[in-house]
């Protein structure tokens, strides 16, 4: 078995995706970072069949354990190993990212997957790689959800780093009690 399933922002992702849905045709959505689930992935599939779903992530053992669990809810969801969009091609209507957001400080030992939490000194560098090039992946009126838990990385500095890379918030969900938001960014 592998060390994390999903977390609370994933929660906040599929309440963003089932919000959105209802308002938008999201004909496709790379699930950037899918993990061992591919969660949001096989969640907008059960809503809607029709999308075609590509999950990503730049673990292997991953991959592997998603297509698995996708089979075995009799999803057809595309899979692809890649680090952030080193082996994407293609433009999508909806990009969903849980990253790493956990600043390193919070390290306790090792781990062969670290890159599933940890994101350098403040959180961010994961957050702020996949805001340089996501753009160039999204269709015209495309949208990004981005979920980030603020207990690590504050409301006011996403914020500033949205604003930096030149994305327009559109929404911010919440689900409470918990700190886990979701910014909902247009380019």
């Amino acid at each position: 078995m592998l060390p994390i399933t999903y977390d609370l922002t994933s929660l906040v992702l599929k309440k963003a995706i089932k919000i959105y849905l209802k308002k938008y045709n999201f004909s496709n959505h790379l699930d950037m970072g899918c993990g061992q689930i591919a969660i949001l992935g096989q969640f907008h599939k059960k809503i809607n069949s029709q999308a075609e779903i590509l999950s990503a992530d730049i673990y292997g053992d991953f991959l592997l354990n998603a297509k698995i669990n996708s089979s075995f809810n009799n999803l057809e969801i595309k899979f692809i190993e890649t680090n952030m969009f080193s082996n994407i091609n293609q433009k999508f209507d909806l990009i969903t990212f849980n990253p790493p957001y956990v600043p390193v400080r919070y390290k306790s030992k090792e781990s062969k997957y670290e890159k599933i939490s940890y994101s350098g000194e403040e959180g961010t560098i994961a957050i702020e790689d996949f805001l340089k090039e996501a753009h160039r992946f999204l269709k015209m009126n495309g949208i990004i959800f981005l979920g980030v838990n603020q207990f690590y990385v504050p409301f006011k500095n996403l914020e500033n780093i949205i604003k930096f890379y030149g994305y327009n918030t559109v929404d911010v969900i919440k689900r409470w009690p918990h700190k886990c938001i979701v910014f909902v960014l247009k380019k």
